[in-house]
């Protein structure tokens, strides 16, 4: 499968070590691709995309660049920080830990903030490509490889049994979040 980001990319843009292994972070761009982006792309358009990996042009190097690339790497890093902590050896599993680093923050914390910022960035995905559809045609469309995965067309995104819409996000948010510490 050809993944849209790298794990250098996922090096370069975030806090991720270099010492890490590309091989641990692949997986997981792939997994957070096939979650994530391929539903709110639908079939048609990312079937495009992964198509003229990595030479993109015009409208869809900007929708590359500004939109599909954070947005990936942020659902990289959500799905990723649990994985890259823990390794699983025979019946046991584990935390690994560094002689140069100290715990100052819980695993959960990284993943909940990665994971905001990534809702956030899907948003501001699925309001450019209905904003501008026109510019992508094969939004919408069945795709060659990926089948008919219809997109997300609504400003509703639906993030863990909330329905977030355009008009009353915040509110819908905080309220959601108030009744979850309940």
């Amino acid at each position: 499968m050809k993944l849209l980001i790298s794990a250098d990319y996922v090096k370069q843009f975030s806090g991720v070590s270099a010492s890490v292994d590309n091989d641990l972070i692949r997986p997981v761009i792939d997994l957070a691709q096939r979650l994530h982006i391929l539903p709110i792309l639908g079939g048609g358009l990312y079937d495009k995309l992964i198509d003229d990996h990595p030479t993109w042009a015009g409208d869809y190097s900007t929708l590359m660049t500004t939109y599909v690339q954070p947005c990936l790497l942020q659902w990289t890093l959500a799905e990723g920080v649990a994985d890259w902590n823990t390794r699983i050896e025979g019946a046991a599993v584990g935390s690994r830990q560094s002689e140069n680093m100290t715990a100052n923050t819980s695993v959960a914390d990284v993943e909940d903030r990665h994971r905001k910022r990534a809702r956030n960035l899907s948003v501001y995905l699925i309001d450019h490509l209905c904003r501008d559809n026109n510019l992508y045609p094969e939004y919408g469309k069945e795709g060659a490889v990926s089948g008919l995965i219809p997109p997300m067309t609504s400003h509703a995104y639906l993030t863990g049994g909330l329905t977030i819409g355009r008009r009353n996000r915040g509110y819908e948010l905080k309220r959601w979040q108030y009744d979850r510490k309940r």
